[in-house]
């Protein structure tokens, strides 16, 4: 039994090493001539490395050779490619790597040619079979390896993209727009091409940022109050003490058509789609209308002036503010009141959060309320020490900032409701919105500044000065430069960051 068992474990062992000896000799077929001699001496060595056992087998296949005997070591299919696969993982690794000597290398010639010529007494259709595998598993490799090409390749361009984008918070004063009275808002276009201002010289002013030049002006008989953009940054809406709002298209410079209103427009806005325009009039009404086709879709009724209207971004309803102290929340497919906000003071405005689960009003009771949408329930009320003048959400829907006449701007977790942290002014607070990727806010205030706070540090970087009180204040749509509106006839641009490269 001893004998036979050891008969079993030499047969074994031969059958091993014939097995990784083929596949050198398959290996070596596969590649030319010029990189045969150097790619065979590394697949040798590493099997020299970890395969000591094929001394003795290369002795075998000598003794075969001396006797002319033919092998009758029957492998399977099997067999065959895990010895192939197994050798292809080898040679991979051996790629890597390079020989410790000259004198390794030609031991590894030697080995190379010794056992490819004792692998010739095997079948030769195993040749065929080792080296189409090989091919096939070579392909795949190739394959593979050009994926990973194209992955790192990509990999390292947006790291090169990463690094070029990196900027550093430097703000330095870009140019002024120049108005003859005072600037009443200021915004960004939602491409960041333009700028759009309203002033009580009577002009709505449009700005190509990229040249830093008028592109043409808007002129009414009145105050121009506000203007506002499209989110396709195709139109631009102005509302004015003449009693109208007027839609113009940017490409062309041309007016649309005008919404004619009993008295003052104070706020118009445009929905999420860019298909409907919404204002806000003294004369007690809203009112919704198609921007294509010039016609009205149906009016708000309130019993006192509408401080201003604003859509819900997704495109669901329209929210209305009033001097008679209530907000009303309005469904656009219907055209009917959803529902309805109660304050004890005059409402001053309303915003919906990104997400459009909340509405948030601002009033002159000192409060500012939070609702639920869907529900129609208040989640809670933030108490100032005067008028609440505005109330904006972060662009994640987590928080609201305020501004107040109390000089004040408080920002609040929606979650918790708690206060998070407050903003210092020496004068009334005009207003106050979120940075694009909600790290900074920004304010605007009677005391001449503008201030950009970190949100993570809840400390101020940097404020802007005007020579007289501010009106508005907004960030561009990649945050990286804002606009402020003054009474000084002005309109600051301010660049927020530079490029770490320079440009």
């Amino acid at each position: 039994m001893k004998k036979n068992k050891e008969a079993v474990s030499a047969n074994s062992n031969s059958k091993i090493n014939i097995l990784s000896a083929i596949a050198v000799f398959v290996l070596s077929t596969s590649f030319s001539t010029s990189e045969s001699v150097a790619a065979a001496p590394n697949l040798c060595s590493r099997v020299f490395a970890e395969h000591s056992a094929l001394d003795a087998h290369g002795k075998f296949l000598n003794a075969s050779s001396a006797n002319s005997s033919k092998s009758t070591i029957n492998l399977t299919h099997e067999e065959l490619v895990s010895t192939i696969d197994n050798l292809i993982e080898f040679q991979l690794r051996i790629q890597k790597k390079s020989f410790n000597s000259e004198n390794e290398f030609i031991q590894a010639l030697a080995f190379f040619d010794r056992e490819t010529k004792g692998l010739m007494l095997l079948n030769p259709s195993y040749q065929q079979l080792y080296k189409d595998r090989f091919l096939e598993i070579n392909q795949s490799l190739k394959t593979k390896q050009a994926k990973a090409d194209q992955v790192k390749k990509e990999d390292q361009g947006a790291r090169n993209k990463v690094i070029k984008e990196t900027k550093v918070f430097n703000p330095k004063e870009k140019f002024i727009i120049q108005h003859e009275r005072e600037v009443n808002s200021a915004v960004f276009s939602p491409d960041g091409k333009y700028i759009a201002t309203s002033s009580n010289d009577k002009t709505a002013k449009i700005y190509e940022v990229s040249t830093q030049k008028e592109l043409f002006s808007i002129p009414h008989d009145g105050f121009v109050w506000s203007a506002a953009f499209s989110p396709d940054s195709k139109f631009v809406v102005t509302a004015s003490e003449d009693n109208t709002a007027k839609i113009y298209e940017i490409a062309t410079q041309k007016m649309l058509f005008f919404i004619q209103h009993d008295q003052w427009v104070r706020r118009a806005a445009f929905s999420p789609d860019s298909k409907y325009v919404v204002t806000a009039s003294f004369d007690n009404t809203a009112k919704i209308y198609d921007v294509a086709t010039h016609t009205k879709l149906f009016s708000i009724q309130h019993a006192g002036a509408v401080n201003s209207a604003a859509f819900s971004p997704d495109g669901k309803y329209v929210v209305t503010v009033s001097e008679d102290k209530t907000a009303k929340i309005y469904e656009i497919a219907t055209g009917s009141e959803f529902f309805s906000i109660l304050h004890i003071g005059k409402v001053k405005s309303a915003s919906f959060s990104p997400d459009s689960k909340y509405v948030a009003t601002a009033s002159e009771d000192k409060k500012a309320m939070i609702y639920e949408v869907a529900t129609k329930k208040k989640l809670f009320f933030i108490q100032h020490g005067d008028w609440v003048r505005s109330i904006a959400f972060s662009p994640d829907s987590k928080y609201v900032v305020t501004a107040s006449r109390d000089e004040t701007s408080k920002i609040y977790d929606l979650a918790t409701h708690t206060e998070l942290a407050s903003i210092q002014h020496s004068n009334d607070v005009m207003g106050s919105l979120f940075s694009p990727d909600s790290k900074y806010v920004l304010t605007a205030s009677d005391d001449k500044t503008a201030k950009i706070f970190e949100f993570s540090t809840q400390k101020e970087i940097h404020s802007i000065e005007h020579s007289k009180w501010l009106r508005g204040a907004s960030f561009s749509p990649d945050g990286k430069s804002v606009v402020t509106a003054s009474d000084d006839r002005t309109a600051k641009v301010t660049q927020l960051y530079e490029s770490l490269d320079g440009e």
